[in-house]
């Protein structure tokens, strides 16, 4: 799995391919970049298991991979654990009544 990110071509004359496909990871998530190559392309941001199913699918499709611009797996978790979690969303009221609402703020107050 190392080295995995990065940039991706299919050259074919035949058919006329000449694109890319980029996948690099932006925090917790991955940024995957595809267009025909000379353009900048689309992106789209994309989580973990999307990424590398797409890594797969493109590699099953003949894309190879080009240039030095790679991040192994390893320095991608350590970079992660360096990102602080996200916070938790509050808790959700029980009730809708004022009396229950304003017991079931304190209550959670006190948590």
């Amino acid at each position: 799995m190392n080295n995995l990110f990065g940039r991706y071509e299919l050259i074919d004359p035949d058919k006329n391919h000449k694109k890319f496909w980029e996948v690099k990871p932006v925090g917790r998530e991955y940024e995957v970049r595809w267009g025909r190559i000379g353009s900048t392309g689309q992106s789209q941001i994309v989580d973990e298991v999307t990424a590398f199913k797409r890594i797969h699918e493109k590699m099953a499709k003949g894309y190879q991979k080009v240039g030095s611009e790679t991040v192994t797996m390893d320095e991608t978790r350590e970079k992660i654990k360096k990102i602080k979690p996200k916070k938790k969303a509050p808790k959700k009221l029980k009730s809708d009544s004022s009396e229950t609402w304003v017991e079931e703020l304190k209550r959670l107050a006190n948590e």
